[in-house]
């Protein structure tokens, strides 16, 4: 009895020292790949980013994995343009960090998916490459890259502290124009949570521009067969001056102040499309002391630009504004010129337009025609003034305290 004791209490002891000698041989061995996969990986993905890329070169600094988050990061990644004629490199992507992940919340809905997190990214767009062939190849490299890297679908995307650039090396002056600050955040991009909504992925937006701030939000379904989402957007109070390169470059015309906002909201199913976009700008004025150095026929434009913008402007509010219908098909977009210039005409002259989003386009109502009589239109308008009056007067105040801080500023 004691023996055979004995002899299991000897298969016990070796089973342990098995065990312990197992989990050291795995934890040697994990450790060996921490240390040598790193380079290797570093090696792997700098070799496609040099050759396998026609029309682009790329590198990266280092990548990191996270064996126990099911991830790994890519450091100091650059992809640059190669211009076929000159030989040179143009800068066009480049971002700090990128973390590409498993998305583990997924599992729960029975899905395999991952996460991409970028850290500052920065994409530069020239004159002589921003055409829609080339965009689409742009669009087409960067998703082959990422199909390389995440070769699972994506279903989260964050961006932090992004930065879009379009520049024209070529004209006079240098045109650099850009978009700073981006916050990005798109979640649910495979329908992982409820397959039954209709529009069940979304994609939240904010950045700066010139002292203006950017805000979007879109409900989509990718996996639609025609695109299906709804859009609001609106960019309030950019400082139209610091575009002044722009205007001079391709405008030939300055701008001494003005406050820019734009407002849209669009919505399209069954390969239809509804929505508008809503310009306004405040407190414009062209021609200003800085302008004097300008030649005469600069200051002749100047003048002219600024007398029709004076025309068509309402008065109490300074506001020169027009609202852009879209509605139509994908494969036969009709503009409706008729309502654009009616709805300058009506802000300047009858009742300025509201400097906000209309809350009037959804998904139902694409393909759907207004069909109120006249006079319910005209109910419709009536009832909505009051409010339209408040925030007209509120817009009004604000811009007199500019004016005033502006001829403060003048006077010292």
């Amino acid at each position: 009895m004691n023996e055979g004791r004995g002899r299991f209490k000897k298969i016990g002891t070796l089973l342990g020292k098995w065990w312990v000698i197992t989990i050291l041989v795995i934890a040697l061995l994990l450790i060996i790949i921490r240390i040598i996969l790193p380079p290797i990986a570093t090696s792997v993905a700098n070799d496609y980013l040099g050759d396998k890329l026609p029309g682009y070169s790329g590198h990266v600094d280092c990548i990191h994995f996270a064996f126990f988050r099911g991830a790994y990061q890519v450091e100091g990644m650059y992809l640059d343009k190669l211009d076929s004629a000159t030989k040179k490199q143009t800068p066009f992507v480049s971002v700090n960090m990128i973390d590409l992940s498993l998305e583990w919340s997924a599992l729960f809905h029975g899905k395999i998916v991952g996460k991409l997190y970028f850290d500052s990214p920065i994409v530069n767009f020239t004159k002589d490459k921003v055409t829609p062939t080339q965009v689409i190849k742009d669009t087409t490299t960067f998703k082959q890259l990422l199909d390389v890297g995440m070769p699972i679908d994506v279903d989260r995307v964050e961006i932090e502290n992004g930065q879009v650039h379009y520049k024209d090396l070529n004209s006079s002056p240098l045109v650099d124009i850009s978009m700073n600050s981006i916050y990005v955040l798109a979640e649910n991009l495979r329908n992982t949570v409820d397959p039954l909504q209709e529009l069940p992925s979304s994609i939240e937006a904010n950045a700066t521009v010139y002292g203006g701030k950017v805000d979007a939000k879109v409900n989509l379904n990718l996996l639609a067969d025609d695109p299906t989402f709804e859009l609001e957007a609106e960019c309030k109070h950019l400082n139209l001056p610091g575009l002044n390169s722009f205007f001079k470059a391709y405008g030939k015309f300055t701008i001494d102040r003005g406050d820019f906002s734009v407002y849209s909201e669009v919505a399209a199913k069954d390969g239809g499309f509804k929505g508008y976009v809503k310009p306004l700008i405040k407190d414009l004025k062209i021609l200003g002391p800085d302008n004097k150095g300008e030649n005469v026929l600069t200051r002749l434009w100047e003048g002219i630009l600024d007398a029709v913008a004076w025309i068509f402007k309402n008065k109490k509010v300074d506001q020169l504004a027009t609202k852009i219908p879209l509605e139509g098909k994908f494969n036969d977009p009709k503009p409706n010129i008729g309502f654009i210039i009616y709805a300058l005409l009506r802000n300047g002259w009858i009742q300025a337009l509201n400097p906000s989003l209309d809350y009037e386009i959804n998904i139902n109502s694409v393909g759907v025609k207004d069909t109120r009589t006249p006079l319910e239109k005209f109910n419709g308008k009536m009832n909505g003034r009051k409010d339209n009056n408040a925030i007209v007067k509120e817009e009004k105040k604000k811009a007199t305290g500019k004016k005033k801080d502006k001829l403060k500023e003048e006077k010292k």
